[in-house]
């Protein structure tokens, strides 16, 4: 019965666009509903209404009723779940579940998308005990020279069975950025490539994946998020390259993959492109200021609807990121967002307490009153709602006990089979260039190994023990760079081989005296670098390992004998027993038991190299990037 209110609510709504017939305020609230997707990451049911809703940490992983109403009578389009919300299989499955019977409840009777991030690698939301991580799209980028598009789409099917088992049904993934910028602080490892060939062929394979199991799949950040210096959560970056560079680019791998495959949901960025769209919004501070092309027509409809021929749903990165929110208010945005074109609103206002779903339900009257009012904004919500709904159609399905969907998930979730595609794309990814000749590993001895984690330092040191005779001690970057002389280690002076391993950080400075003292605290790259060439200094062989951007070799290519690319460091604990993936990879790379066979999919020179004491750093012997 639900599914005919559905379509005859539709219908209603395109007859009185159509042929001017007297408009129902409630129905377009059904439909302006339709078109929003909220977070529940946190509720507090008992918080003051003048309370700040920030205060509210209290996760929401069983549904309260309070919210349940709010989906049923608001005709909600969508929730989007965060990892404080997600526990365990059962407790995931039951609030899905819950979800998805408020939704049946309301008028338009349609299911709720129950949206995610979760691309593996750095951006992730499921527990890593329970579900497959997976090393991130710029590893699987790096396989792509040796196994072409595989483990894009086996990473891509792998997410998508196992979201579909705990009743997840869309995936705000992948990113198709081109990460032509080595200094972008949000995309980076996130994008496969800084070749938009590649991007998009990768893209449309995970997308391909994840949609053939029943995902619906998201390519982001649209035009191109990839050279940008700020991160919009945190400010409103402006690209400002001429058109025609945006478009083979920026815009390529979209273009590339709108082609290739049935692409069903695209994301926005909340970046300006003046070359795209010069034109101008007032925001809420009374400027005006180059429209985001979350909130531009002229980029939504001219270039992704009309130029490139998109016709599924476009859906607003989150509304209440800073580069929007710093800027517009919530309805500001919703409105400004809508009329540009987009579909769905991601995350306009917070819900956090009781007060704010009172806010909510003002945004609805106040976004429905402006848009009745205006005859083709009016016309645009029956259209987007008509897409809406034609989606929805393929998530109708009955909904199942917990029990019989868990032991589903039991089957599913982080399968053997499913860790075994992990490892090997871990192993498969793995970069390894040399300064000069490859060392000569096999008189080693005495080994030491640190790391930022004194955990991670001490499970190498154990695979690597595992592997070989080596005699491996480990430690953490702080402990072995604190004391009265932070410089001076027994351990590297005993040592053949020291192993020293971090995540992307830029040098404080430049000069690395170990008798001068930095200018500015020290950072893990600074101490990083300091104990590469202490072990330099007393002849040990060096090996770096990059545990996230491989742009970091900037800082220690004339520090190491050895460089190794990791680009993330996946691990997690199976009861009390710790796995690491990317570290077992690097053990048998190391030890000799594999060669690293990854090729780096971007090019980590783009940034001036740090000045070497002792001369300038020794070429490169790797594959061509």
């Amino acid at each position: 019965m639900k599914r005919k209110i559905g379509a005859l609510a539709l219908l209603a709504l395109m007859v009185a666009t159509w042929l001017g017939y007297p408009k129902s305020d409630n129905l377009l609230k059904q439909q302006i509903g339709q078109k929003i997707i909220l977070d529940i990451r946190y509720f507090c049911p008992d918080m003051d209404e003048d309370a700040d809703s920030d205060d509210c940490k209290t996760p929401v992983t069983h549904l309260p009723d309070i919210l349940a109403d709010t989906i049923r009578d608001t005709n909600l389009g969508g929730i989007i779940l965060f990892a404080e919300n997600l526990e365990t299989p059962r407790q995931i499955i039951r609030l899905t579940t819950d979800l998805q019977q408020a939704a049946r409840g309301s008028s338009s009777g349609l299911p709720l998308f129950i949206s995610i991030d979760q691309e593996g690698g750095n951006v992730v939301r499921l527990p890593n005990e329970y579900s497959t991580t997976f090393s991130g799209n710029m590893a699987v980028g790096a396989t792509y020279a040796q196994h072409g598009d595989k483990f894009a789409r086996l990473v891509g099917s792998t997410l998508g069975r196992e979201l579909r088992t705990l009743g997840i049904n869309v995936n705000h993934a992948p990113s198709v950025d081109v990460n032509s910028n080595p200094d972008n602080p949000v995309i980076n490892v996130r994008a496969f490539s800084d070749r938009p060939e590649t991007v998009a062929q990768l893209g449309a394979a995970m997308l391909e994946g994840m949609q053939q199991e029943g995902i619906i799949g998201t390519i982001k950040h649209f035009p191109g998020h990839g050279d940008t210096r700020v991160d919009s959560h945190s400010g409103l970056p402006v690209v400002t390259h001429d058109k025609a560079r945006i478009m083979s680019t920026d815009i390529e791998p979209f273009r590339r993959v709108l082609q290739q495959t049935n692409v069903q949901m695209v994301m926005t960025a909340h970046i300006q492109f003046p070359q795209l769209d010069s034109s101008t919004v007032v925001n809420k501070y009374g400027q005006a200021i180059v429209r985001p092309a979350t909130l531009s027509r002229e980029i939504l409809t001219g270039v992704l609807r009309n130029k490139l021929g998109f016709e599924g749903l476009i859906i607003s990165d989150a509304l209440d990121m800073d580069g929007i929110a710093n800027f517009f208010t919530p309805v500001e945005a919703v409105i400004n967002t809508f009329e540009a074109g987009t579909d769905i609103a991601l995350m306009p206002i917070q819900i956090r307490k009781p007060a704010d779903i009172k806010s909510f339900r003002n945004l609805l009257d106040y976004v429905s009153k402006r848009m009745i009012e205006e005859p083709e904004a009016y016309a645009q919500i029956a259209r987007s709602y008509q897409r809406i709904a034609t989606v929805k159609e393929q998530l109708r399905s009955s909904i199942p006990d917990v029990d019989s969907k868990l032991a589903s998930a039991e089957e599913i979730l982080a399968s053997a089979g499913h860790r075994a595609i992990e490892q090997a794309l871990a192993q498969a990814s793995l970069v390894e260039w040399s300064s000069g000749d490859r060392p000569d590993l096999s008189r080693v001895n005495r080994v030491h190994v640190v790391f930022p984690r004194e955990e991670d330092a001490a499970y190498l040191a154990q695979q690597l023990a595992q592997r070989t005779r080596w005699q491996v001690t480990s430690d953490s970057l702080r402990n072995a760079t604190s004391g009265e002389n932070p410089y001076s280690g027994a351990a590297i002076a005993q040592a053949d081989l020291v192993i020293v391993g971090n995540n992307y950080q830029q040098l404080n400075s430049p000069a690395l005296n170990r008798d001068t003292a930095p200018a500015v605290p020290l950072n893990r790259a600074d101490r990083a670098a300091r104990l590469l060439k202490l072990a330099g200094d007393k002849g040990k062989t060096r090996v770096y390992v990059s545990l996230g951007s491989p742009y970091s070799i900037d800082n220690f290519i004339g520090l190491s004998d050895i460089q190794i690319f990791t680009f993330n460091e996946v691990s997690y604990h199976l009861g009390a027993l710790r796995q690491s993936p990317t570290l077992e990879a690097v053990a048998n790379v190391v030890s000799g038991r594999v060669a690293a066979e990854g090729q780096l999919p971007v090019n980590p020179l783009h940034s001036q190299l740090v000045e070497v004491p002792g001369g300038q750093p020794p070429g490169i012997r790797a594959a061509q990037p």
